[in-house]
């Protein structure tokens, strides 16, 4: 049953589904935006609030924002990222699109202050190949299982089975995409450029303690102001989570010159440890899971050849 064309059109019209799910989730948010740049409203929005920080679900300071539509008509809404923890300052000003129909759903479009430390040059965008792979990982997942199923149509053996495969390989696209391409701190190339990571002395304003499977670990928001006078405030990625801190203490932190507000508590070495390590850890989980999920099926597939 599910044998040959029968069974090869059945799983390439799943790899289909699968691949537009990823596509279109991808793009929702983008085409909204790309809409509402085309056709919103755009205008300055003053900061007229700054709330505190409620680690550890918000770890980077909300903040309010006033501005108003063509007819006058005044808007406030308030925003629970943006700034990326440089803290915001009242009277600063951002420019924001928006839907004169949906006020409440205005989007940052331009932040000004959201820049490089004097001196430094701006970041360079990610390679097109670490954006692809980032995002489109499922879809490079169901052209795999779509081209590996059609040598199975000339098998006895259904082509369904490279579905077996597919579990383990979007375990090994969530372990990437979550340790290695996600994490701000360790994207590749980051710290290999011509400009050296940034040491500063922080103040942590903030403690918590997270539960996991068998351990806790006890995260931390730290406060430093830049060489521009700018405020960072917000959670950090931590050399030593397992050690729990106290508020008050100061920690070192390296932050990147080009995007200050990517930020590490640690040292420069600690900071180069962790990209070595947890870089290479992931990529050797996700190489085993790979191996698991379609080693087998690659033999099956010679034994079915041959066979046949």
């Amino acid at each position: 049953m599910f044998t040959g064309p029968v069974g090869l059109a059945l799983l390439s019209s799943l790899a289909a589904v699968l691949a537009g799910v990823n596509v279109i989730w991808v793009q929702r948010p983008q085409a909204r935006r790309r809409r509402l740049l085309r056709d919103g409203v755009r205008s300055d929005a003053e900061v007229v609030a700054v709330d505190g920080l409620a680690p550890p679900k918000q770890t980077e300071h909300p903040f309010t924002l006033r501005f108003s539509s063509p007819d006058g008509t005044v808007h406030r809404r308030t925003f629970t990222r943006g700034f990326q923890g440089i803290v915001p300052q009242p009277g600063w000003v951002v420019r924001v699109a928006f839907s004169p129909a949906a006020p409440e759903k205005a989007e940052i479009i331009d932040n000004p202050y959201l820049h490089p430390v004097p001196g430094a040059p701006a970041l360079p965008p990610p390679g097109r190949a670490f954006t692809l792979a980032r995002f489109y990982g499922p879809t490079f997942l169901a052209v795999l299982i779509a081209v590996l199923a059609v040598p199975f149509a000339f098998t006895e053996m259904t082509p369904l089975i490279v579905l077996l495969g597919v579990p383990f390989s979007l375990i090994a696209l969530f372990v990437v995409s979550r340790q290695w391409l996600s994490h701000g701190h360790t994207l590749p190339g980051l710290w290999s450029g011509p400009v050296e990571a940034a040491v500063a002395q922080a103040v942590v304003t903030d403690c918590w303690t997270e539960y996991g499977r068998n351990r806790k670990w006890y995260p931390f928001a730290v406060e430093f102001r830049l060489p521009d006078g700018r405020l960072f405030r917000r959670g950090v990625p931590a050399d030593s989570a397992h050690i729990e801190s106290t508020i008050g203490q100061e920690r070192p932190v390296v932050y990147h010159p080009s995007d200050p507000t990517v930020v590490y508590a640690g040292t420069p070495t600690s900071l180069r440890r962790l990209l070595s390590v947890g870089s290479g850890m992931s990529l050797g989980v996700c190489a085993l899971l790979l191996a698991v999920a379609w080693g087998p099926l690659l033999l099956l597939l010679v034994i079915a050849l041959v066979q046949a």
